[in-house]
């Protein structure tokens, strides 16, 4: 009824088969960390030659500008490459108000998010206010971007309703930024009324997506 060898045997084969599917299995986990490791230091490497990069175009920013509009010249011609130039120094202009712009939407949309999150009594206040006003930056989809990690942080504390108070907080806040006060600060930077700003950024992200 109880064959000794036959038992033998069947553990033999079982521990054998274990250790080989775990060895594939710390081989698969092990090569995911390493990979996730490599691809985490590229992106902190990339960042800080960002940096670095920047600081050297700034400091000798006013070079690089006076041979970029020799080499304008050059490839395009005296008339064109007026145009050119036109085009270019109004381009940064409308853009870097527009950056301005957004940076003071972002500020205003953290502040009021951090007051109401001190009213409501939601957990680590400062720190999701910092973080939705940080990806309040990118366009169409920042807010929410911001929002569902933090969301996730309130839940963590266990109460279920200032979870939900706290999505009620976003929702509301998001779409006052975006109907009322995106509009008019975009507006006022960029030279567009709050309709002109909303439609333009209404069509263009209809048409070509976040690059619009």
């Amino acid at each position: 009824l109880f064959d000794l060898s036959f038992t033998k045997q069947g553990i033999i084969k079982w521990v054998k088969e274990f250790f080989s599917d775990s060895e594939a299995l710390l081989k698969t986990v092990g090569n995911s960390i390493v990979s996730s490791s490599t691809a985490a230091v590229e992106v902190v490497v990339n960042i800080l030659l960002g940096f670095i990069l920047s600081a050297y175009i700034l400091a000798d920013k006013d070079h690089l500008l006076a041979r970029a509009r020799k080499l304008t010249m050059a490839l395009f011609g005296q008339e064109k490459g007026k145009r050119i130039l036109a085009v270019a120094s109004y381009s940064n202009e409308t853009i870097g108000r527009f950056i301005q712009g957004k940076l003071l939407e972002s500020l205003i949309f953290g502040c009021a998010a951090y007051i109401l999150f001190l009213c409501f009594g939601i957990p680590n206040a400062l720190m999701i206010a910092v973080l939705v006003a940080i990806m309040n930056l990118v366009p169409i989809f920042g807010p929410f971007l911001g929002a569902i990690p933090a969301g996730f942080l309130v839940l963590l504390s266990g109460d279920i309703k200032k979870t939900i108070i706290y999505v009620a907080i976003i929702i509301v806040l998001t779409q006052i930024n975006g109907n009322y006060i995106s509009p008019r600060i975009t507006g006022n930077r960029t030279g567009l009324t709050a309709f002109g700003s909303i439609t333009a950024l209404l069509l263009m992200s209809g048409y070509f997506g976040v690059i619009g």
